[in-house]
């Protein structure tokens, strides 16, 4: 990582610091060492203060706001100079910039705003800074002819500071401990002869890979250094986490090369973050499972009482399923919010933008809300501002979501005869709408918490119902987006919510984007040109791949693995790739890796590559395009996001739907026990003929690896284990086999941890169990 990078993670606390000046040099006086330097070479705590001590921390300052360049510290080197005939040794110099180093990271613990980050930069500008220091003390002061001897005699220093205040320990080009200091022996719980001569991962907890080690190991050969936190095991089977440095040194004595570890103990600071992203995880895991598991029913319910509805004549039963059928919408809209709020609160909501009718838009909001306006006799007042753009870009579906939140709010909280005005105006690139009533209003106390979670104020929830999710999680959408919220309110007048976003003018004929969209609702699938590799280990993954291509016109070549594909790409011309992340031999991001170096070796263009994988947790997505992927198909395959993928990438066919292969019959019939026909048939946009045979596949290939995973259990063969259940876990999800899949998530998570306490027997039987009711 740059020096950018570093200053970049202290930019947003310079005033903070700024405003803590004086303190922070006072504790650096604080200091025995400091203060016992001065006092040696005579020097008085107010000059110092005035003449250096001012200097060195404005200089900091002026690093991490971009003024100066890290490396250079003019005030350091006028205080060199200045004790020159004193003979000021290096040692004092690293105990006076080492104690300022100090002073500021004690201040960052006192305001809690302290974190790995936050440390590690102070650190390297800091090391940066001595290092120049050092540099000018050298070459300035002091004759070639002491250089040797005031260098040996720096190493000592260094040694002592370093051993007094960090962990060390030394690896030979054996890749064997040689030295180990007193500190991480005392902490480890080792005697020294246990460790010395000691394989260099002696000390690795067990449940860190050798390959992870390995990967270090490859870092520092290739970049002379490495940072990061390492699990280490002490002597009594615990674990212990170590912010570790590693640098590569060469000793000239020798004639060797040596790898210098220095570190410090955060096993406490560890410790804490994982419970508290546990604690966060099993939090927002309940909210999503909770609203899904209530979901599934109350839609059945919600289903079977509007056909109720159509056929009950009887006015009295009619009216207590209305009734009915308000109250389950009421607790769906509840659990949608819930939904809405879990996913922006873990990462997983995404901002999609597109083009969109301003005008149409915003109508389609007010219409939604007429009615329920019209029965309190409430007046809408739309306003409209006139000029401006008709078509825009942006993610018009959570603005909408936004607004409409708004103008259920004003209905909910304003009285019979009121009036409700809608404001719409654009200006300089931000979209603005306001929603102002003439309701009951919000005190003045309750206006900066009516943005958070779960608030509803004063107001009494039986009387307006809702979970005080929509305007946090209105606030969490615009803030997504860039843009902002807020509230003018008046108790007993009325309030005014308002939200400004950025968005991008568009310059396209209104009715020619009207046309286009019509004829996208009227004919839906296009062709499109193309040749598709298919690469995935799944061969009923790889199916309902090439079913779905078909009925876009598209041919297809497939692959089991990452080397088959790549032999495929170096022969043929594709527009387009899926590429599943883990597969055997070759995964796909090492395959990836490939075609992009054969892509530059050969001056051709770049041919677009989307992830399909099973594996759609937080930061899945970021890794994959990180690794030369252009886009992420999760597993599940959702045939909207396919068809998304393949319009973005490949271009339209002249050859029209009809033309191409004909679908299947309408006659054919389809028999199945154990999964949801209809649901699957409408979600994949399968024929019944299709999903039979995806079935027929996916049943061939649970009678293979059923048998393999048992045996895997029982030899307790954890990697292979892993293996399997990835491959349940991505081909049941096609089929919505939601149990299965999550059964089989589990148990890959659990075998990759090894977790020996997990009962893999019983989670066996339930997806054996599951699977095998599925008959055809």
């Amino acid at each position: 990582m740059n020096d950018e990078y570093y200053i970049e993670k202290l930019g947003p606390y310079h005033e903070v610091f700024e405003n803590a000046k004086e303190d922070i040099l006072q504790e650096w006086f604080s200091f025995k060492a400091v203060s016992g330097i001065l006092l040696k070479h005579g020097i008085d705590k107010e000059y110092f203060l005035k003449e250096f001590a001012d200097g060195v921390f404005d200089y900091f300052m002026r690093v991490i706001v971009k003024e100066v360049t890290i490396g250079q510290c003019p005030v350091m080197e006028k205080f060199v100079l200045f004790l020159k005939d004193e003979d000021i040794s290096s040692y004092e110099l690293f105990e006076l910039c080492t104690h300022f180093k100090r002073a500021m990271i004690d201040f960052t613990y006192k305001e809690e705003i302290n974190s790995q980050d936050i440390f590690n930069a102070i650190t390297h500008i800091f090391d940066q800074n001595f290092s120049s220091i050092l540099k000018f003390y050298s070459d300035t002061i002091y004759a070639k002819e002491q250089e040797i001897m005031k260098n040996m005699e720096l190493l000592s220093e260094y040694k002592k500071a370093i051993d007094e205040s960090s962990l060390v320990y030394k690896v030979g080009s054996d890749r064997r401990i040689n030295y180990v200091n007193d500190k991480l022996l005392e902490l480890s719980g080792y005697e020294i002869d246990e460790v010395i001569g000691a394989d260099y991962d002696f000390l690795r907890y067990d449940d860190t890979e050798k390959e992870q080690c390995g990967k270090v190991w490859q870092d520092i050969e290739r970049h002379g250094i490495y940072r990061g936190i390492v699990k280490n095991r002490k002597k009594n089977g615990d674990y212990f986490y170590l912010q570790a440095t590693i640098l590569k040194l060469y000793n000239p004595y020798e004639n060797d090369t040596e790898y210098m570890v220095i570190a410090y103990d955060v096993t406490t600071l560890i410790d804490a973050r994982l419970e508290a992203t546990k604690a966060s995880e099993a939090k927002e895991y309940f909210l999503s499972n909770m609203s899904h598991e209530i979901r599934t029913p109350l839609n059945a319910i919600l289903g079977f009482v509007a056909l109720l509805l159509d056929e009950e004549k009887d006015a009295k039963h009619k009216n207590y399923l209305e009734i009915i059928a308000k109250s389950g919408e009421n607790l769906l809209g509840i659990i949608n919010d819930i939904l809405d709020f879990s996913k922006i609160r873990s990462g997983e909501f995404v901002i999609e933008k597109k083009e969109f009718l301003l005008y149409d838009e915003m109508q389609s909001v007010l219409d939604l809300f007429r009615v329920s306006a019209l029965a309190k006799d409430i007046e809408v007042v739309d306003n409209f501002q006139k000029d401006m753009p008709p078509v825009l870009f942006g993610d018009i579906l959570r603005i909408k979501q936004i607004v409409s939140n708004f103008m259920s709010n004003a209905i909910k909280f304003t009285d019979v005869g009121g009036v409700i005005k809608f404001d719409i105006s654009f200006h300089e690139g931000m979209l603005k709408v306001s929603v102002t009533d003439n309701g009951i209003g919000i005190k003045k106390e309750n206006l900066e918490n009516i943005f958070n979670a779960f608030t509803q104020v004063e107001h009494d929830a039986t009387l307006y119902g809702g979970t005080g999710l929509g305007l946090s999680i209105s606030y969490q959408l615009a803030k997504q987006m860039g843009g902002e919220v807020w509230v003018e309110s008046i108790y007993g007048l009325g309030s005014m919510f308002s939200v400004e976003i950025p968005v991008d003018v568009v310059d396209k004929d209104v009715e020619l984007l009207q046309r286009s969209r019509l004829e996208e609702n009227i004919f839906g699938k296009k062709t499109f040109s193309g040749r598709v590799l298919v690469a995935d280990d799944n061969e009923a993954n790889r199916e309902l791949i090439r079913v779905f291509l078909a009925k876009f016109g598209i041919e297809c070549d497939v692959a089991s693995d990452g080397v088959e594909a790549l032999e495929l790409f170096e022969k043929n011309d594709y527009k387009l790739i899926f590429m599943d992340e883990q597969m055997p031999n070759m995964d796909g991001i090492e395959a990836v890796e490939k075609i992009r170096e054969y892509e530059k070796q050969r001056n051709l263009k770049h041919t677009p590559v989307s992830a399909i994988t099973a594996n759609v947790i937080k930061g899945a997505k970021e890794y994959t395009l990180e690794h030369g992927f252009d886009d992420f198909l999760g597993k599940p395959i959702e045939f909207k996001e396919f068809k998304r993928i393949l319009k973005t990438y490949l271009k339209p066919s002249k050859v029209s739907q009809t033309q191409t292969k004909e679908r299947t019959s309408n006659d054919f019939s389809l028999e199945i026990q154990g999964v949801d026909k209809e649901f699957i048939l409408k979600e994949l946009s399968l024929s019944e003929e299709e999903l039979g045979m995806l079935l027929t596949l996916f049943l061939k290939k649970r009678d293979t690896l059923l048998p393999e995973l048992e045996a895997a259990i029982v030899k307790k063969d954890f990697a292979r284990i892993a293996k399997i259940a990835h491959d349940i876990k991505g081909s049941s999800g096609n089929f919505r086999l939601e149990d299965v899949q999550k059964e089989a998530s589990q148990m890959e998570r659990m075998a990759k941890e090894m977790r020996e306490d997990f009962d893999f027997i019983s989670s066996f039987d339930f997806i054996a169990r599951k699977l095998d009711a599925i008959k055809l």
